[in-house]
């Protein structure tokens, strides 16, 4: 029903970052993280130029990030699940209800939800994938309609799954590994840069109605 939406939201961020020389430098550090310890040569350049770098940190991060997208990202999609639990919770909806027939044809629920599994799927997914902050301005907002969007209705409920949802069992069960805590710590952090993109955004687009109206 989304899928061409989310794939352009993906295709037009990934577009804005070609790779540089700070996401080949971060490729290349993670690459030598991962490498078991007989296998390092110790020639990577980015350990030549710099003598700071905790490996064992490098490691656990690009772990922590693919286990995040294995479990989050992957085929049993439980961003599906946490999506629409959320969105029921805001606008009151039992979600025990939700697939009935009545309330798959509730335009403003699907719409709501529609645009939430966007964010998630497409800008938190691809942020972590990545490690780096995706456009959120590409990404419309549509409830209850694109000309008067109520952004605190989105900044709530990715509040609420940053805070409630992604701690559920059906979610915590799946993380469970040596990785859980930077999983979540790697969440956590994410869904915090993504609330405040939109909140930012949010606010220039009051500041040009304002001006617009004197």
């Amino acid at each position: 029903m989304f899928s061409h939406a989310i794939d352009a939201a993906i295709e037009e961020g990934i577009q804005q970052y070609p790779p540089d020389r700070e996401i080949l430098a971060k490729q290349e550090l993670e690459f030598y993280a991962l490498l078991p310890l007989d296998l390092r040569r110790g020639n990577s350049s980015i350990l030549r130029l710099r003598d700071d770098i905790d490996l064992e940190n490098v490691q656990s991060n690009a772990l922590a990030r693919e286990l995040i997208l294995r479990v989050l990202g992957g085929e049993n999609d439980l961003l599906n699940a946490i999506a629409g639990r959320a969105c029921c919770r805001e606008l009151r909806i039992d979600f025990a209800t939700a697939f009935d027939e009545e309330i798959q044809q509730n335009d403003t629920l699907n719409i709501f939800y529609d645009d939430i599994y966007i964010y998630l799927k497409a800008w938190l997914m691809q942020s972590i994938k990545y490690d780096s902050e995706m456009p959120v301005a590409d990404i419309k907002q549509r409830y209850p309609n694109e000309i008067r969007p109520d952004k605190q209705a989105y900044i709530r409920v990715l509040l609420d799954i940053q805070s409630y949802w992604i701690y559920r069992p059906y979610v915590q069960q799946r993380l469970e590994s040596d990785y859980k805590t930077h999983a979540n710590e790697i969440i956590h952090n994410y869904l915090d840069k993504l609330i405040e993109q939109i909140q930012n955004y949010t606010q220039e687009i009051h500041t040009e109605n304002i001006i617009l109206k004197r």
